[in-house]
């Protein structure tokens, strides 16, 4: 019984202790709803900037909001200005994140970067939901 009970109260103050943790200014993606045919997505390189000499290309990536698996849909040479176009027949309608890894010349390709991290813009991080009528 002093176990069940000892559970309990650990799992009282972990609510409770674990609540605090939490900002209350949380929120949420941006939602973003898509009408057009296509989306035209731009981003930046800060963290490779200074080392864009080393960069060979960069990949695009697109997953259903939610899920955890990403699928590679294109790779493109560097640019500093980076931007992609995504037609609307190539996909269904719904709910999509997206992301970016680079590729140095050497092949090795870094971690994605989502459109949900907090360093993109709005710091919330945002999708798309691409509504076709």
């Amino acid at each position: 019984m002093a176990v069940k009970y000892g559970l309990l109260v650990l799992l009282i103050l972990c609510f409770f202790s674990c609540s605090l943790l939490i900002d209350s200014d949380f929120t949420l993606p941006q939602e973003i709803r898509i009408y057009s045919n296509h989306i035209i997505l731009e981003w930046q390189n800060p963290a490779f900037s200074e080392k864009s000499n080393q960069i060979h290309s960069q990949r695009i990536y697109i997953r259903e909001h939610g899920l955890r698996i990403w699928r590679h849909i294109d790779e493109i040479p560097y640019s500093p200005t980076p931007s992609y176009t995504l037609n609307r027949g190539d996909y269904t309608p719904g709910k999509y994140d997206f992301g970016v890894s680079i590729v140095t010349n050497d092949g090795v390709e870094s971690a994605i970067h989502s459109s949900l991290d907090y360093t993109a813009s709005p710091p919330t991080g945002w999708y798309i939901y691409w509504v076709m009528d």
